[in-house]
């Protein structure tokens, strides 16, 4: 309940309030088996520091005494067996550091440059590559407990909630439906990958695929890092308020392309391309979160956008439990047999079915 805010642990009457707070809390929920730690704020340790670093704040820590001291003494009382983490991200010499704790990725859509270290100001890259969903390869973070960017909500979802005169790209009304700083990010965020939208039908399109590309992008990595990563939490899933957000399901309850894609590169047997468009071959690999190890056989295939098939050709694989294994290399020139890169789709699968095929193309999208 504490997130991305100063609080007032200097008033007797509010602190009183918050301990009676944490203790209901604790008490309606140390039961649950799928409880697996205690977190006391969101970003407020990693902001303060960061904003007081800039010369943006320049009062002292309010609110730090709820998580570092109210709050771990109340559950040593009340919940001992669990661990208690004062805030997320936290750890290591920055609180949003890499090499210890859980991250917030916000290099990607915010344009954070990083890494830094306590004392530093936060810097920040507004430009197109800045923001690029491409950096998240460069993270080799422990855990990324945050990190997402926009799309849009349905457009029957739009409709419901903006008037006809209003619904349409750049609009007031609609630019009042996202509330994010600078919306220019999620514009050059798709200028980047799919190209600027030139109406609300392009709009919703091309922000509802750069999400979806974005976040399987980033997953795929994050999972074929593990064990060095070992978790990969996007913000956000649903949404309280009708308008253009990180969720990939609106207000209506309505999915974005992205929730489809999470069936995909969230399941636990994941077959998953490395490449990223320029690159001269591409590395397929196998995650296995399940307890249990697998083999099977991965099948790799490339079409023309024509439909014809240009490459086809399959991979044994054995992969540990909990594990991963690089299946195969494959040079880019043999994939496509002469064809242009924009004009091929590559296809991977498990021959036994298990799962859903994942594809991937081999030129950035630009329409």
């Amino acid at each position: 309940m504490f997130a991305c805010a100063l609080y007032p642990d200097y008033n007797r009457n509010f602190m009183d309030n918050v301990a009676k707070e944490v203790q209901q809390v604790v008490k309606r929920l140390r039961s649950r088996t799928c409880l697996a730690l205690w977190c006391g704020n969101n970003e407020n340790d990693w902001l303060y520091e960061a904003l007081h670093a800039s010369g943006n704040i320049p009062h002292p820590f309010y609110g730090e005494k709820i998580n570092h001291e109210l709050m771990p003494a109340l559950l040593e009382q009340l919940d001992p067996s669990r661990t208690f983490w004062p805030s997320s991200p936290y750890g290591g010499n920055d609180h949003n550091s890499r090499e210890e704790g859980d991250t917030h990725n916000w290099q990607v859509w915010h344009g954070n440059i990083e890494p830094r270290v306590f004392g530093e100001p936060q810097l920040q890259d507004y430009s197109v590559e800045g923001l690029s969903f491409k950096k998240f390869k460069e993270d080799r973070t422990k855990f990324a407990s945050e990190f997402g960017m926009h799309a849009s909500a349905n457009l029957y979802t739009l409709k419901r909630n903006v008037p006809q005169t209003e619904l349409m790209l750049g609009s007031a009304e609609m630019m009042n439906r996202n509330k994010d700083i600078n919306h220019l990010k999620g514009v050059m965020l798709m200028e980047g990958y799919t190209g600027i939208p030139g109406n609300l039908e392009e709009y919703i399109d091309f922000s509802m695929l750069t999400q979806a590309e974005g976040l399987k992008y980033g997953i795929e990595h994050y999972r074929r890092n593990k064990p060095e990563t070992s978790g990969a939490l996007f913000w956000q899933f649903n949404d309280c308020w009708p308008g253009t957000s990180w969720s990939v399901i609106d207000y209506y309850g309505l999915p974005k392309a992205a929730y489809h894609y999470a069936r995909k590169f969230y399941h636990p047997l994941l077959l998953t391309a490395e490449y990223t468009p320029g690159d001269a071959e591409l590395v397929l690999w196998g995650v296995n979160d399940t307890r249990k190890t697998v083999s099977k056989t991965a099948e790799l295939v490339v079409y023309g956008l024509d439909g014809r098939q240009v490459y086809a050709r399959t991979f044994a694989a054995e992969i540990e439990a909990c594990g991963k294994q690089r299946i195969a290399v494959v040079k880019l020139d043999d994939l496509l047999q002469g064809l242009d890169a924009a004009e091929a789709v590559c296809v991977v699968r498990w021959m036994d079915g298990c799962g859903e095929e994942n594809f991937y193309i081999f030129a950035t999208i630009k329409i």
